[in-house]
């Protein structure tokens, strides 16, 4: 029996963004794509195309570190930095940005600081993405799957992520959020994921935006 999933990739634009953009809008799928800013310098262009063919787009932070690791100050810097270069892509693409959303680095929600981050994050006008999961007490943007698809082994050996897709499937349920990755190194990767999940006739679950 098929399933229901939402699809998320983190660390976009890589050099491959408008492909995996291309693809997707072929087969009708959604995705909600967080961005780095150091990789959105060097690849605007590509930020641009998926802002314009209706993508979500999510802060990823800008250098992706650990929250709990740094200031209140660098997370800041972090933020603010990575929106300044999401709201110039929305303007070269004349497109309206509906909402703010984020997903942290690692998930880290800043360890002690945790708190003191969520207001952070309310402060600049981040909102919840509607994943209809119950609360969890942060704006920014959890998962249910990691496809490790980032992994070495993995990356070296399609046959073994074909594996392991079939074990994280397996323990998936409908409405679970999957997380992918954009990465330079990873496209085929995410081709490998993509004829897996639509041989299993998933459905992808819009996301309110």
């Amino acid at each position: 029996m098929s399933k229901k999933l939402y699809l998320t990739i983190d660390d976009a634009p890589s050099i491959h963004l408008r492909k995996k953009i291309d693809f997707l809008l072929d087969k009708g799928i959604f995705a909600l794509f967080y961005v780095r800013g150091e990789f959105i310098k060097a690849r605007k262009d590509q930020l641009v195309y998926a802002i314009q063919n209706g993508f979500g787009i999510g802060n990823h932070s800008y250098t992706h570190p650990y929250f709990s690791k740094i200031s209140m100050e660098k997370m800041i810097e972090e933020v603010v930095e990575t929106e300044r270069l999401i709201e110039e892509c929305y303007v070269l693409a004349n497109r309206e940005r509906k909402i703010k959303c984020i997903r942290l680095p690692f998930g880290d929600r800043g360890g002690e600081k945790s708190l003191d981050v969520q207001t952070l994050l309310h402060r600049l006008g981040f909102v919840k993405v509607d994943f209809g999961k119950k609360d969890d007490g942060g704006i920014d943007s959890l998962w249910d799957i990691d496809t490790k698809d980032y992994k070495k082994k993995f990356i070296n050996d399609r046959t073994l992520f074909r594996e392991h897709l079939e074990s994280i499937y397996s323990s998936s349920k409908d409405g679970d959020v999957w997380m992918a990755h954009d990465f330079d190194h990873t496209q085929h990767l995410f081709e490998e994921m993509m004829d897996f999940l639509l041989l299993k006739n998933v459905e992808f679950l819009p996301i309110s935006f």
